[in-house]
């Protein structure tokens, strides 16, 4: 049985940008969170040091900011993983079940 070669090179170019997808997705899909809780927590000592009476309001809504920025990272490392178990992988699989049809 004779295999298109642009079938396989189409399989292969898929699933290597779906794992250049996956990185980039964790790669700056990371970046924007830990910007903000960086920024979230230095603002949030600093409100504290000036008005210390304020202190629990402040806390109570850095922790909600805080999760929500932690939900945009779990979102991002969700989406990485289902490019990577969903495309990459499969594509690999058969990739490597055609080259070995092939030898």
């Amino acid at each position: 049985m004779a295999i298109d070669p642009t079938t396989v090179t189409a399989m292969a170019s898929l699933g290597g940008f779906a794992a250049l997808g996956a990185g980039f997705a964790i790669g700056v899909g990371m970046f924007g969170p830990a910007l903000g809780e960086g920024n979230l927590f230095g603002k949030t000592i600093e409100g504290i040091a000036r008005n210390p009476e304020a202190q629990g309001r402040l806390q109570g809504t850095m922790f909600i900011t805080f999760a929500l920025l932690e939900v945009l990272a779990l979102f991002a490392f969700v989406i990485s993983i289902m490019l990577v178990t969903q495309i990459a992988t499969p594509m690999a699989t058969q990739l490597l079940e055609i080259a070995k049809t092939s030898m």
